[in-house]
């Protein structure tokens, strides 16, 4: 693992670059020493996995942005549990400032644009920091069958071929500002995807929990889900959990 000379807008925190890793979010847990905004990245991962278990996030080599970013929670202008939503807030913006694509945040780890996933976040913490994976496809123009006709990249997208190292120190600044951001609720809320929708909930962990069919009314001021129960009209906020919209598959 070598040190990155990309500048890092979280300040003398380091960058480290791996041609080939099992895991950025494994390698940064890994770390003793190093705190608040400390980023690694991959040209490849054996083990990129997603928010299910068992479901992987499969990349082609130096073709996409594999990374883990480490905070540290004292460190946090907000509460750790708002980091996931903060976090599609900043790369909602890094693609419309940067690209000038417009997205959505799929409640409560993807980023879609013109309902294709282009990034996925994947949030882990323990009693001092919080790691959030971020996988976005940069110049990776063909998916497998099972991905291909709901995923999508910045190649396909725009006539900029980035790579994921020139795209690095944007991105982070971007995810510097929401995570500072005061007014983060309204932001995300107008980039919500489904909102006002009829979706399938499986409330909880990611791969359990009983589904119900629920409407999405938007996010409380603690950033949780707003839900309608559509035969009582009672509405209550959803902490973590799993939506699947009848026009989308995960």
């Amino acid at each position: 693992m070598k040190i990155s000379a990309l500048d890092n807008p979280f300040g003398s925190a380091p960058v480290y670059y791996k041609k080939k890793t099992r895991s950025t979010m494994t390698d940064i847990r890994s770390l003793q020493s190093d705190g608040h905004g400390t980023v690694i990245f991959a040209g490849y991962q054996i083990e990129g996995r997603g928010r299910v278990r068992g479901r992987r996030w499969v990349s082609d080599q130096d073709s996409n942005l594999l990374m883990t970013l480490m905070l540290e929670k004292k460190k946090l202008v907000h509460p750790f549990y708002q980091v996931p939503m903060l976090t599609g807030l900043g790369l909602a913006e890094f693609l419309e400032c940067r690209y000038s694509l417009s997205s959505c945040i799929k409640w409560p780890n993807d980023i879609l644009v013109d309902g294709k996933k282009i990034a996925g976040i994947l949030c882990e913490a323990d009693r001092d920091h919080i790691y959030v994976g971020i996988g976005l496809n940069c110049t990776q123009k063909h998916f497998d069958h099972d991905r291909g006709e709901r995923s999508t990249s910045l190649s396909l997208l725009s006539d900029r071929n980035s790579t994921p190292g020139e795209i690095l120190p944007g991105l982070l600044f971007e995810l510097k500002q929401a995570y500072e951001s005061h007014n983060w609720r309204e932001q995300i809320q107008e980039r919500l995807y489904g909102l006002d929708t009829l979706v399938t909930l499986l409330p909880g962990a990611a791969d359990q929990g009983e589904s119900e069919s629920v409407l999405i009314r938007g996010l409380s001021d603690e950033g949780f889900l707003i839900i309608e129960e559509p035969a009582t009209g009672r509405t209550r906020t959803v902490l973590a959990g799993e939506i699947h919209f009848p026009a989308y598959h995960d």
